[in-house]
């Protein structure tokens, strides 16, 4: 049976360690549970796009556009995530535990 296709973002595959609250960016776009978040040089966190460089976590909740308020992070930095392919190849055994590039 195929794997269904439902991509969600990213979510915990391992217990949750460390989950911390930040001040999420006054000009953010929304933010979504399963989010790659970035923290900003105002300390406030951000939504991560293609690119991002110095990822923070996982959101765990879901902050408005321009919320300005706080919002949950999965940040443990031995935190493993799980997330679904994009399917332009073929994932192989030896992908497994490799790092992956967020679209």
């Amino acid at each position: 049976m195929a794997n269904p296709d439902r991509p969600n973002g990213f979510r915990a595959g391992s217990p949750m360690n460390g989950v911390s609250v930040y001040q999420g960016a006054s000009d953010a776009s929304a933010m979504y549970q399963g989010d790659f978040v970035i923290m900003e040089a105002t300390g406030e966190v951000d939504v991560a796009v293609a690119g991002s460089t110095g990822l923070l976590g996982v959101a765990d909740s879901y902050l408005a556009a321009s919320g300005d308020t706080d919002i949950k992070v999965i940040d443990d930095v031995d935190q493993v995530f799980i997330g679904q392919d994009d399917a332009s190849a073929t994932p192989t055994q030896s992908d497994i535990g490799n790092n992956a590039d967020i679209l």
